[in-house]
């Protein structure tokens, strides 16, 4: 799990015998999900040394200042330039005759919110159900989405799709993202649950986590 010691230490020699950009995100995520703020910060800032960033790293990093830190200000930085980069992503990829990334809008759905633009979070989030709503990482957007717009409903049933689907309960257990849904009885069953096998559904913060 993301919060085992070792797991911790593989991926900080990992790091020593060969830093990437990803390596730095994954430790950066683990740090995070234990709430190590200071450390969390630090390594997803140094994922920015491999060239350009992307969107995710951009998130990556004002999940640590929202959730962690309660920085609203750098928080607000580092998520305008994720929703920059993302739309660029997006319009390249379209220009080019590429394939949409369903992972784009809905990612910058649940960002929406936090930079009080509602509207375009109902947009975007619109957008990745249309394109794949049986994805289990975009189930788990749409219900970080609809939390953060006070469906809290709708986000619980989201959430239990997203897990039905294939999404790790552990993932959900000890992120800060889902400290206020900790409260609630109904999400309290839901990662109650054991995951029958390993998952490979991408990681973010928001369970993120991040």
């Amino acid at each position: 799990v993301i919060n085992d010691f070792n797991f911790l230490t593989t991926l900080q020699q990992s790091i020593a015998l060969c830093p990437t950009r990803p390596a730095y995100d994954n430790l950066g995520t683990a740090y995070f999900n234990t709430g190590k703020a200071d450390e969390a910060v630090d390594a997803y800032n140094q994922s920015f040394q491999f060239g350009e960033a992307n969107y995710q790293s951009w998130l990556n990093l004002g999940e640590a200042y929202f959730w962690l830190r309660r920085r609203q200000d750098q928080a607000t930085e580092a998520y305008t330039q994720c929703v920059r980069l993302g739309r660029e992503e997006m319009a390249a990829r379209a220009a080019g005759g590429r394939p949409p990334n369903v992972m784009i809008p809905a990612t910058l759905a649940t960002v929406f919110p936090k930079l009080g633009q509602p509207d375009s979070a109902r947009i975007y989030l619109a957008q990745a159900l249309a394109a794949d709503s049986t994805n289990p990482m975009v189930m788990m957007y749409a219900a970080l989405t609809h939390w953060q717009l006070g469906g809290r409903e709708r986000a619980l049933i989201e959430l239990r799709k997203s897990v039905d689907g294939g999404y790790p309960v552990a993932w959900l257990r000890d992120s800060p993202v889902f400290e206020e849904w900790r409260q609630v009885a109904e999400f309290q069953t839901i990662v109650g649950r054991q995951d029958p096998v390993p998952q490979s559904v991408a990681s973010r913060n928001s369970g993120g986590g991040p």
